[in-house]
């Protein structure tokens, strides 16, 4: 099910596919990725002495699942009261820092809607995104708190809209040896709020292969 609430389609996989235009659901990840990526690289990565309570998977799934185990867990009847199953597609070589695979799914936290992005690499559950809108962000911040403990770090950043209005968007982290966690109120646009939940391992990992992307774009340019 994407984020406008319809069932998706799964792509092919990349042996299966042919040259084509970008399709819609890779366009609006782009998209949403634009800001909630540099929270990954820049704030998930830093370090912090303060202690919180790391999670050991989300919603039910482990870190280090995998696609069957995720799908097994996630399907079910859904807010809209119909039979979902998580839709699932292969990253474009081009994001593969973000991983290799990914399922979409929507469900309710209390009474509000947060679309999420499950991420795969090796097979393996390593990383959600979540987005929301931002007028819900305070009952975003307060489940968070219940269930994580106060954040380690909590800033205020300049933020400019699509349309080059000036706004100031609230950062919340969780930073862990194990489990970092980021909570914006303005993720890629000022209507929708973000918030990632990842494995400090694939911090390493996703940042690594980031270097080695833009090298190899240095040298092709």
């Amino acid at each position: 099910m994407d984020a406008s609430g319809e069932p998706g389609r799964e792509p092919a996989l990349a042996s299966q596919r042919t040259v084509a235009a970008t399709p819609p659901h890779l366009a609006r990840l782009r998209r949403r990725l634009g800001r909630a990526g540099a929270v990954l690289i820049l704030v998930v990565g830093a370090s912090s002495t303060h202690a919180f309570n790391e999670p050991d998977g989300f919603r039910g799934v482990p870190w280090g699942a995998s696609e069957d185990l995720l799908r097994a867990r996630l399907g079910g009847i859904g807010p809209d009261g119909r039979w979902r199953d998580a839709s699932c597609f292969e990253y474009p070589d081009e994001t593969r820092w973000l991983g290799d695979r990914a399922c979409r799914d929507t469900f309710l936290l209390e009474d509000v809607r947060v679309d999420a992005l499950y991420a795969f690499r090796d097979a393996r559950f390593v990383r959600v995104l979540l987005t929301f809108r931002s007028a819900d962000f305070n009952r975003i911040v307060a489940a968070f708190v219940e269930r994580y403990g106060p954040p380690t770090t909590d800033s205020h950043e300049a933020y400019k809209t699509q349309g080059g209005l000036d706004s100031v968007n609230r950062i919340l982290a969780w930073l862990g040896p194990n489990v970092a966690i980021t909570l914006n109120r303005y993720g890629n646009k000022i209507a929708e709020g973000a918030a990632m939940v990842t494995t400090q391992e694939e911090i390493r990992e996703s940042n690594r292969l980031r270097r080695e992307q833009l090298k190899r774009a240095a040298r092709d340019f």
